[in-house]
């Protein structure tokens, strides 16, 4: 539940401490540890509108860790939808081969199979 005009999101993933080395000539003088996190989360930001309608602000972001020391790959999409209160959104990609940007965002394979997400929205007046 947001209140008209907040920002809601929801993360679901994983952090790893990614270590930074610090050298002082040729001797090692210290270590630091960066987390990062790998989720998919989706942030929601609402206005009501004076008509009754609801402008729903939705912004996906996918990332994973590419297994290389901590790189990740980030992929972002936002996208604004106005719709009644109760109507209920659907924002789904196409198969991962597909060039377009939701297909890339929302598409995704995993050892091989491919998978979609869809991401549902149903905003409620109160």
């Amino acid at each position: 539940m947001l209140a008209d005009g907040a920002t809601g999101y929801i993360d679901i993933g994983k952090e790893i401490a990614v270590p930074r080395f610090f050298y002082y000539g040729r001797w090692y003088s210290g270590v630091e540890y960066e987390f990062r996190q790998a989720a998919r989360s989706l942030k929601v930001t609402v206005r009501r509108l004076p008509s009754g309608l609801i402008d729903m602000e939705l912004t996906p972001v996918f990332s994973r860790f590419l297994g290389d020391g901590g790189n990740l790959e980030l992929t972002e999409l936002s996208t604004m939808v106005t719709a009644r209160s109760g109507q209920t959104l659907v924002i789904a990609g196409g198969d991962t081969t597909g060039e377009n940007v939701a297909s890339a965002l929302l598409g995704y394979s995993k050892m091989g199979e491919k998978k979609r997400t869809l991401i549902t929205a149903t905003p409620h007046v109160q």
